[in-house]
């Protein structure tokens, strides 16, 4: 514990008893580690990798070695004169952080019983690391920009968002600040201004919006972009929709820079878009089929929007099996554990979360993906605050405590071409 005022721990409270049950709750049984697979799947199913360093050096190659011939003198010709291509790139970690803080007046309250202080404390601690892991969720599904949401339209107070997942990205009381959509953004406020209202759910799914506190900027215009106060600016992961992507950006800033469009496919992943009557399971497998033509490997993994999960689940009709009957659990069950589309090479499972966008499908190799982090030996890619070695429990001023969070690292794709991404706005939703 940091040196600070203890005097509210007088009565029945200690702090060593209490920071002992910090560690032995968050980091001995992995509580922080559990709260990634309750965020999102694919935070908790992606691989994750500590590195002891501020850097990645990413070492991608997109063909194969050309250098092979029957004949030796051949082979070594072709090594001299030609190889096969190759990214290389350092690629920056971002950071992102949240406090749990308990003040005084709160911590007397509880002084007579350690068990109404050590709930309180846990019930704090879970609100931040929740919304710490969430934001990287965000970010891992993100397209590298570092934006919230987007303006579709505005009125008085109240602004319409683009894409209705993007609505997951607001809660009452966060603080947003305005840019426009340009190369070089301009800020449209002159401080942020504080959600107060969100619309989470809509029949029609058309109208997502979020009700602000204070008066829109009289600059805002439809297709502006939202940042989370402070988050413009920053160094910003590159998420998912930023590498396996459906249309290059003019601009484009991931894999360190480098000119993808040499080879759009192997770089960024195979693109699709699906008919207007074309079904989802042959549209999902022919470009699993290029996939494999491309690079020799498959996605494993769908992942779509749960909007979209029902309505390939009702195109199915009767070609899904169903399981009935009690399973032996004493319980009448219809329904089924899980989707699977056939490929040319094993089958692809399908995956439902909220951060895919409505209108977009990826089909992705797992294996080719990578979360690379730097922490403190033996700690976690969302996890506390202890690099000095220090408790994590601190002192901060004589009004309270504050335990920290942080997430220090980045997401890493090394076999784009493996991977797909398809478009699907054109096939009405049933």
């Amino acid at each position: 514990m940091a040196s600070g005022n203890r005097s509210a721990f007088a009565s029945g409270l200690d702090y060593t008893k209490a920071e002992d049950w910090l560690f032995e709750y968050y980091v001995k049984n992995q509580r922080t580690k559990a709260l990634m697979y309750e965020t999102d799947p694919f935070l908790g199913n992606v691989s994750k990798e500590q590195i002891y360093g501020k850097r990645a050096i990413i070492n991608l190659k997109y063909t194969r070695n050309p250098n092979t011939s029957k004949k030796f003198n051949i082979a070594q010709t072709h090594a001299r004169t030609g190889s096969s291509k190759r990214i290389t790139f350092i690629h920056d970690y971002d950071e992102d952080f949240a406090v749990a803080r308990v003040e005084n007046k709160t911590i007397y309250a509880s002084n007579s019983s350690q068990y109404a202080f050590v709930s309180l404390l846990k019930d704090e601690i879970d609100d931040a690391l929740e919304a710490l892991t969430e934001r990287r969720a965000d970010d891992i599904w993100a397209n590298g920009k570092g934006n919230r949401g987007s303006v579709k339209s505005h009125t008085g107070k109240v602004i319409t968002l683009s894409d209705p997942t993007q609505v997951t990205n607001f809660d009452e009381g966060d603080k947003f600040e305005f840019y426009s959509n340009a190369s070089s953004p301009v800020k449209k406020s002159a401080g942020a201004v504080s959600v107060f209202t969100v619309s989470k759910v809509s029949r029609s799914r058309t109208k997502p919006q979020v009700t602000f506190e204070e008066t829109l900027p009289t600059t805002l215009a439809n297709g502006d972009d939202l940042y989370k106060q402070g988050d413009f600016g920053q160094q910003t992961m590159d998420g998912i929709q930023s590498l396996i992507v459906h249309e290059l950006p003019s601009n484009d800033s991931a894999f360190g820079g480098n000119d993808r469009s040499v080879a759009p496919e192997r770089l960024s992943g195979v693109k699709g878009s699906i008919g207007a009557s074309e079904d989802y399971a042959e549209h999902f497998r022919k470009l699993a089929v290029e996939n494999r033509l491309l690079v020799g490997k498959v996605p494993d993994t769908l992942w779509i929007n749960p909007i979209r999960e029902n309505s390939f689940i009702s195109e199915l009709g009767d070609k899904v099996r169903y399981n009935t009957g009690d399973q032996g659990m004493g319980k009448g069950l219809v329904g089924f554990s899980g989707l699977e589309v056939v490929t040319p090479k094993g089958n692809m499972k399908v995956m439902s979360s909220i951060k895919v966008p409505e209108n977009r499908a990826f089909g992705l190799n797992m294996d080719s993906f990578k979360v690379k982090y730097v922490s403190a030996p033996g700690k976690g890619f969302v996890d506390f605050i202890s690099k000095d070695g220090s408790k994590e429990m601190l002192a901060y001023d004589d009004a309270g405590i504050e335990v920290r969070a942080e997430s220090y690292g980045a997401l890493i794709c090394d076999a784009p071409g493996c991977n797909f991404v398809t478009d699907l706005s054109a096939k009405a939703i049933s």
